[in-house]
């Protein structure tokens, strides 16, 4: 009988088959569930974004767990939570891999937190599915495990620019209010190159410390002394804080956002200071009325949590998980970190999400190139361009 059970101990040694019935090679992975790691701001200052997305991606997995998984496996997704600072996203991404040993990291939130990760998933190898920023360097060099979903805030910048010129803006005299990061540097960026592009002004340039309070009044007095006709807000939720502040002291230039900015509730919030407001989005809006993603979210939204409003965040996250879950597929049933790489390496005009077509390759990890630009009208952020590129 001893000699039976050392056998049998060498054998699983040997081969590297888990007596738990993992794949050999793949921590997170058995015959039953693959593991994902997870990390959102659930009480930091984008709390209520990072609150969204897990409840959107939640919401996709429990569909295809309750439709039979992946090869048979269901998804358990772990979420840590960040607080939107970078040291605490490298500590939980260790926390996830090392104590929980996921198989994959996925939609961390944030542009520095999501950056953050870069070089403990190198040095692990391990895939980091749609992080949920758009700034360019999630894609720009592209990074072996690193497959972004989004259109680049520098690349937004651009499509803004080209929308105002087409539809004949004159005398146009751009400033910008953004925060002071890669997120916001990023912003700034594009739209710069945009206004350099179409021959116009760039007036000036405001900075806002994440974290802080202002009131913004300084910032808007100084481009309307130099004359800004156009304000860009490089800004997430304190895009709200600006329009109204604009709407008070009678200042009305033509604001413009960038997608964290397109959610309907910023508009709901802002009130009537959002007439007129222009964002971008780069996937289709959850309200869409045909589009099978927008449909099926929806129908599960009623169907799992129906006190739940819909909103452009928490679509994201569904949109997301379908990203991760195509990947998965693509992967095959004999799942493992490197076979999850080549499985997103082979996903090509991808149209299985709200995103514009969706494309990989060994030397391309930025997803989508296109957004769809938004204008507020009668409280609502109202499509007014198909998805355009540059």
């Amino acid at each position: 009988m001893k000699q039976a059970i050392c056998t049998a101990v060498i054998f699983f040694i040997l081969t590297g088959v888990a007596l738990g019935g993992g794949v050999k090679g793949s921590p997170g992975v058995t015959d039953d569930e693959i593991l994902v790691g997870n990390i959102q701001d659930l009480s930091g200052p984008m709390a209520y974004l990072g609150g969204e997305l897990k409840h959107g991606a939640e919401l996709y997995i429990r569909h295809v767990n309750e439709s039979g998984g992946v090869y048979g496996r269901k998804i358990s997704m772990i979420t840590e939570d960040h607080q939107y600072n970078p040291a605490m996203s490298l500590a939980a991404a260790k926390k996830l891999l090392d104590r929980d040993g996921v198989f994959c990291l996925f939609n961390v939130i944030g542009t520095a937190t999501a950056s953050a990760l870069f070089n403990l998933v190198d040095e692990q190898g391990v895939p980091f599915i749609a992080p949920a920023s758009n700034a360019s360097s999630m894609s720009d060099p592209p990074k072996k495990y690193v497959f972004a979903t989004d259109t680049p805030y520098d690349a937004q910048g651009r499509i803004m620019c080209n929308y105002l010129a087409e539809r004949g803006d004159q005398n146009v005299k751009v400033g910008i209010i953004y925060q002071d990061d890669e997120f916001g540097k990023d912003c700034m960026k594009g739209v710069k190159e945009g206004v350099a592009s179409h021959g116009w002004e760039f007036v000036g340039a405001e900075p806002f410390q994440r974290g802080s309070a202002p009131s913004f009044g300084p910032h808007l007095t100084s481009l309307r002394n130099k004359g800004a006709t156009h304000v860009f807000l490089g800004l997430v939720l304190e895009t709200v804080h600006v329009l109204r502040m604009a709407e008070a002291v009678g200042y009305s230039p033509q604001f413009l956002g960038f997608a964290p900015a397109s959610d309907p509730r910023i508009a709901q919030k802002a009130g009537t200071a959002a007439e007129g407001f222009i964002s971008n989005i780069y996937m289709i809006p959850p309200q869409h009325p045909e589009h099978p993603s927008a449909v099926l979210y929806r129908e599960l939204l009623q169907k799992y949590d129906s006190e739940h409003q819909m909103g452009f965040y928490n679509f994201y996250g569904f949109a997301a998980a379908q990203v991760l879950v195509e990947g998965l597929h693509l992967a095959g049933a004999d799942l493992t970190r490197d076979g999850l790489v080549e499985g997103m390496e082979k996903m090509k005009e991808f149209r299985g999400s709200p995103h514009p077509a969706i494309t990989y390759g060994p030397g391309d990890r930025a997803g989508g190139s296109k957004t769809i630009v938004l204008q507020v009208k009668d409280g609502t952020p109202t499509p007014v361009t198909r998805f355009v590129g540059e």
